[in-house]
């Protein structure tokens, strides 16, 4: 992968997880004077704000994460039980 890439990859992971305040101070002090690494990790984490509440908040992606297990409520649907796992599950 681009050194660039991998590097602003590795900033919008650690930024998605700072609150909106936090965020501009890390990005300020992690960029230093790379105006165009800024503008792309800036645009990525638009786009993740952008995408609100698709499967789970980001609170409860985090949570499940760590946890490994499913959530209870997708949307308006509950889940009643697994069906399968795997590649073909």
């Amino acid at each position: 992968m681009d050194p660039e890439l991998q590097r602003a990859k590795e900033m919008f992971e650690r930024a998605i997880e700072l609150d909106a305040e936090a965020r501009a101070g890390y990005l300020e002090a992690a960029c230093a004077d790379d105006a165009s690494l800024k503008d792309r990790v800036e645009r990525l984490l638009v786009e993740y704000d952008k995408q609100g509440d698709f499967l789970a908040s980001r609170e409860s992606h985090r949570a499940l994460g760590r946890r490994r297990t499913l959530p209870q409520v997708v949307g308006h649907y509950r889940l009643l039980e697994k069906l399968g796992s795997g590649g073909m599950g």
